[in-house]
């Protein structure tokens, strides 16, 4: 459910405004990350949040 600008990385990202740059690297697995957490409705859900973060990161090559 991604859209083409999520995939697309810029050469720069310091030439990002701040919105822009959460928008292509921050939202996108933190959007998934809170779903999940709304769905499990798990006891700690900010451990749970973590965790998932931690698991799905796309930048930790060992994650995958």
């Amino acid at each position: 459910m991604s859209s083409s600008h999520e995939n697309q990385q810029p050469q720069d990202l310091q030439t990002l405004s701040i919105r822009n740059y959460l928008n292509q690297t921050v939202l996108p697995l933190l959007m998934n990350g809170l779903t999940e957490v709304a769905k499990n409705k798990p006891e700690n859900p900010i451990e749970f949040l973590a965790d998932f973060l931690k698991e799905n990161n796309p930048e930790d090559k060992d994650s995958l």
